[in-house]
């Protein structure tokens, strides 16, 4: 448990060293503070925003639940230059547990940052099982991205790029919201997908479907990680 521990320490640490990563751990907040007092205030100027309150909501939810993300995977990038990943093999702890350790940490964080702007958007208020609900979904597309992106990416420049290609596949699904019919199940291929379509049905069986897929591919992105970084 001490190893583990010790991991959660360094991690902090390099978050602290590194101004970058710094402000990227209160981007969730200030995140929060443009839909609970900026997108109001632009609702003033163009009310036809209001009706898009709760697509906002969404997409914001699940970017704040990621964004914790890129923090680790900006660590990970840097590991990987300072060629850091080989020596953990020696160690007590093995890869899998020291990236274990960290995917953890990586979904509660997720999870906190999206409830927190769910509860307290001031906008649209959501009922707490679904929040709750919707948090977990959130939370649980984070780790598929960053293992991804740090695992492919060789330097923190490439990182960079995949980062803004992220963003570009966690706003894609979120048409579903707007669109009523047979087609939108297509973008299921999307793993953010399920937490749009549960925000904007409010029916659980996304919720349920989308757990178990998401489960599933963090299954597959994490062993993919493992073998491409051992």
């Amino acid at each position: 448990m001490n190893n583990y521990i010790a991991i959660f320490k360094a991690d902090v640490k390099n978050t602290r060293r590194d101004p970058t990563l710094l402000i990227m751990l209160w981007i969730p907040l200030l995140m929060l503070a443009v839909i609970r007092w900026g997108i109001p205030a632009l609702a003033e100027i163009l009310p036809l925003v209001q009706e898009y309150y709760m697509h906002i909501l969404a997409f914001l939810a699940v970017l704040n639940a990621i964004f914790p993300g890129f923090i680790l995977s900006f660590i990970i990038l840097d590991e990987k230059d300072l060629q850091l990943l080989p020596v953990i093999k020696v160690t007590p702890v093995s890869l899998s547990g020291f990236m274990y350790v960290r995917i953890g940490v990586l979904v509660v964080y997720g999870f906190i940052s999206s409830l927190l702007i769910i509860l307290f958007n001031g906008v649209i208020s959501v009922a707490i099982p679904k929040a709750l609900a919707l948090s977990f979904l959130c939370a649980l597309n984070a780790p598929i991205l960053i293992l991804i992106i740090s695992t492919l990416a060789k330097n923190k420049i490439e990182g960079l790029t995949y980062l803004k290609a992220a963003n570009i596949v966690l706003f894609i699904p979120a048409l579903a919201m707007f669109v009523d019919s047979f087609w939108e199940n297509l973008l299921a291929f999307f793993p953010a997908f399920w937490a749009y379509q549960f925000m904007d049905t409010g029916n659980y069986v996304y919720f349920g479907i989308g757990t178990i897929v998401l489960i599933g591919l963090n299954y597959l992105a994490f062993k993919f990680a493992i073998k491409r970084l051992n």
